[in-house]
């Protein structure tokens, strides 16, 4: 059986890490660097870029190089290949910012509180063009919130401070986020990749809980690490405020056949355990 050939970027980053740990066996997967080492492939997925929003607002000039100028230069080598692959564009909900309505869905409006949120944004709308323009098969998986191993977000600050002694600093702590484990993530891109109904679409890819960051510090302490202390903080720069903010995935759902195998207690289990 010959197994599909998968180009990666961004392989050392936290998403395409997981991906690469979890499909290795399934797929043929090819790191790439560069555009310049694109090659024939089945699909591409562009994971690199700088994910974090606290950052773009100290260094924003590096946040457009890195994930605006390399997906463009990677759109084109995509483009000039003799096989149209697959190209999957990881991305955010922070491009939505505080919400008008919710559940948030794909139609919601997007406001971009800082400018890596913007530069998912400007991803999200090369990536389309290239479908729009030159017929290149592209979907588009915003990830809410993700956790997991070799993640640094809230959740896995939280279990690594708690295994050092050290407090869980809330910032801010009434906002409320709907995380997803990085597992169900992949497991989406995997969805999208086999099935046609992606191509040309966008999707909101989320866990099935959306719980506020000071009882989400409870919930690790009152399970998993009861001499935890709690302590509170201020609110990261270019952070989403808002305390309802709860991301739906019900078009992966109906399109994709997507669902989760994490809930927040065994995906905070499950980290706990890889990590060690």
């Amino acid at each position: 059986m010959i197994k599909i050939k998968i180009c990666v970027t961004g392989n050392s980053t936290f998403a395409g890490k997981n991906f690469v740990e979890r499909f290795k066996d399934k797929y043929e997967i090819k790191p790439i660097s560069d555009d310049i080492f694109l090659e024939e492939c089945d699909a591409i997925i562009n994971f690199h870029a700088l994910i974090e929003a606290p950052h773009s607002l100290l260094y924003p000039m590096q946040h457009f190089k890195e994930n605006i100028e390399k997906t463009m230069h990677l759109l084109e080598a995509t483009r000039r290949l003799k096989t149209k692959p697959h190209f999957i564009q990881p991305s955010s909900n922070l491009i939505y910012g505080n919400p008008i309505y919710t559940p948030i869905d794909e139609k919601h409006p997007l406001n971009p509180q800082s400018p890596y949120a913007a530069t998912r944004i400007c991803q999200e709308m090369l990536a389309m063009s290239y479908y729009n323009s030159f017929g290149l098969p592209v979907t588009i998986l915003r990830l809410s919130n993700g956790y997991g191993p070799h993640g640094t977000g809230v959740i896995n600050q939280f279990i690594k401070n708690a295994k050092e002694g050290k407090p869980l600093i809330i910032k801010g702590g009434f906002q409320t986020r709907t995380f997803t484990h990085i597992y169900d993530f992949c497991d989406a891109i995997v969805l999208a990749l086999e099935n046609p109904n992606s191509i040309g679409n966008i999707f909101n890819i989320s866990g099935p809980e959306t719980i506020p960051i000071d009882k989400l510090a409870e919930l690790i302490r009152d399970f998993f690490f009861p001499n935890a202390e709690i302590k509170g903080g201020d609110f990261d720069k270019g952070d989403i405020t808002s305390n309802d903010f709860k991301i739906s995935h019900e078009k992966a759902k109906s399109l994709l056949g997507y669902k989760h195998e994490f809930d927040l207690i065994k995906g905070i289990q499950q980290v706990i355990d890889y990590e060690g």
